[in-house]
């Protein structure tokens, strides 16, 4: 886990040490059991029109955030969108569920977002001058280099969480998935308010600390350790591999 906050206050901050000395030690992996056949990859939000600096929100952000989005835009380019495509490669070798989870509305009004999205939406685009979070706006489909195969679901949210604003249950009960590994934007929100939501209704949780990414390394950090206290088991792409591959050999 990263501990410097460039850009941040508090980019020194040890969140796993704090945590610990508040709560104690913890181990998420004791007793859990996951089961390769029930396991799915689920990318959140990995659009360009959310992830990149040159269009939609991604410009909006680099327009409004008070730091600068240099870190985020080279953490998606060069170490979640490869450890994505290393997953998606595993996944697909191994006939393993892959889904996408993309954000946007399918309305002109967006009278199918809630009221503080709306709001938000709204104020962006009085920065950015265009429309945003719309399905057919520049940046919609996922990166290319990451793209979803014919096959394998895309499912829209309207709401931070997949949980609670995609047919995401729905899909994952029919298949039988017990396990998610959970990775892309933003690491903070969307990933980490999925997986809350997820984890209260009964599925487990493993987040790629490589595989997702937000806007300084601080926060980064900080969603980590929570994510590993509370609701999910937190490794890397090659240990989330080795991993899968190892219980595997169980069946």
């Amino acid at each position: 886990m990263e501990n410097s906050g460039e850009g941040l206050p508090g980019g020194e901050i040890d969140f796993g040490e704090i945590y610990e000395d508040i709560y104690g030690s913890f181990d998420y992996n004791q007793g859990m059991e996951i089961d390769p056949d029930r396991t799915a990859l689920v990318v959140v939000d990995m659009q360009p029109g959310l992830t990149s600096p040159k269009v939609g929100m991604g410009k909006a952000y680099s327009q409004l955030l008070k730091i600068s989005t240099d870190y985020f835009d080279n953490r998606v380019q060069n170490v979640a969108i490869p450890n994505i495509g290393r997953l998606l490669d595993f996944f697909r070798r191994q006939d393993m569920m892959v889904v996408y989870i993309v954000t946007w509305s399918e309305t002109d009004d967006l009278s199918d977002m809630p009221d503080y999205q709306k709001r938000a939406i709204r104020r962006w685009e009085a920065v950015y001058g265009e429309q945003l979070y719309r399905k057919w706006t520049e940046g919609s489909n996922v990166w290319e280099q990451i793209a979803p195969r014919e096959h394998e679901l895309v499912l829209p949210k309207r709401t931070a969480s997949a949980f609670a604003s995609s047919m995401l249950p729905f899909c994952l009960q029919n298949a039988g998935i017990k396990t998610v590994v959970l990775t892309g934007c933003n690491t903070n929100g969307c990933v980490f308010e999925t997986a809350v939501v997820g984890r209260n209704v009964g599925y487990e949780f493993i987040l790629v600390s490589d595989a997702t990414a937000c806007f300084a390394p601080v926060l980064q950090n900080q969603a980590e350790v929570w994510m590993a206290r509370h609701f999910a088991l937190v490794r890397t792409t090659e240990e989330t591999i080795t991993l899968l591959k190892s219980e595997e050999g169980k069946q």
